[in-house]
């Protein structure tokens, strides 16, 4: 299993730790769910500051793994209504088993 930034809150949607290559556009896609903070970590690696709870946040949770330059961005939970839209997205190689 990926290792996870120390960064990313606590749940089901992550960033791997050393993947990120600070292109911004994670943020861009999930603005309420992703940052970076630059202060703690000098290469601006981004991280989920929170997990997503509503329609809409799920929604930018799997357009920042869709759009994902690195590949980075991942979902380690077992909802299968999630599992579904991502795999309904081609997305299924971003699920940890």
């Amino acid at each position: 299993m990926p290792e996870r930034h120390p960064l990313n809150a606590p749940g089901p949607f992550y960033v791997e730790n050393d993947r990120c290559i600070s292109c911004g556009w994670p943020m861009i896609c999930a603005p309420d769910l992703m940052c970076t903070n630059e202060e703690l970590d000098k290469a601006g690696h981004c991280y989920f500051k929170r997990q997503p709870y509503s329609a809409g946040e799920f929604e930018q949770a799997l357009l920042a793994i869709d759009q994902s330059c690195c590949g980075g961005v991942r979902y380690a939970g077992g909802d299968p209504l999630i599992r579904e839209m991502m795999a309904r997205r081609g997305l299924q190689e971003y699920c940890d088993d």
